[in-house]
């Protein structure tokens, strides 16, 4: 094996070993809000006798806000350093499914917040598409199928395709209401919209 082959090898180690101790890391902080459900909030304030109605809401309000930033940080750090491979589940997703389990609220608010403010950014918005495939329909619902349908229209061929295989994956028949009203210019975008027509079709009879 020559020197540059064995430095590309070693290069692409140390690569996967930083992914998985970022991987780690992230699951650790997610740890962190092991409490942070919307019931075990509204307890810890409820319960104390010295805050008036108001203040208990403010104090809420405040500490979802919060959390909510926490899971927004943790999903924008790890979609941009995730790979994204057609037929592999990212590790974001594994991510994501733990932070709905925490905090469904405060992690699809999150998520809303983050195709927002990186809609003008392909590679982030590539990765929340793809994502979604990935995702329960109805653990996402209707958040995600929101954020699904906002980018039907976007410029990026590869989100595009991203988009159909999403509600493929989903396989219903609201996927089948949303993905008949599409229409793409690309005949292999098209062709592939209108297989996957077919394919929900026959799942669904």
């Amino acid at each position: 094996m020559s020197d540059t082959i064995k430095e590309r090898s070693n290069q692409t180690t140390r690569l996967y070993k930083l992914q998985n101790e970022m991987f780690l890391d992230y699951i650790n902080k997610i740890k962190t809000y092991s409490s942070t459900n919307i019931e075990n909030i509204y307890v810890k304030y409820m319960s104390d006798t010295k805050l008036n109605e108001i203040d208990i809401k403010n104090k809420i309000n405040v500490e979802i806000k919060s959390i909510e930033d926490t899971f927004y940080k943790i999903m924008q750090e790890n979609i941009s350093s995730d790979e994204f491979s057609v037929g592999y589940e990212p590790k974001s997703s594994f991510v994501f499914k733990k932070l709905l389990n925490e905090n469904k609220e405060a992690t699809l608010n999150a998520l809303q917040r983050l195709a927002m403010d990186f809609y003008h950014d392909e590679d982030i918005s590539y990765g929340i598409v793809s994502l979604l495939s990935y995702l329960d329909y109805k653990e996402i619902y209707p958040v995600g199928q929101c954020i699904a349908l906002s980018f039907g229209s976007y410029p990026n061929l590869a989100v595009k395709e991203a988009l159909i295989r999403a509600f493929e994956s989903w396989c219903n028949n609201d996927s089948l209401r949303f993905i008949n009203k599409m229409r793409f210019e690309e005949e292999w975008l098209e062709d592939y919209r209108l297989t996957v027509i077919s394919d929900i079709e026959e799942f669904c009879r």
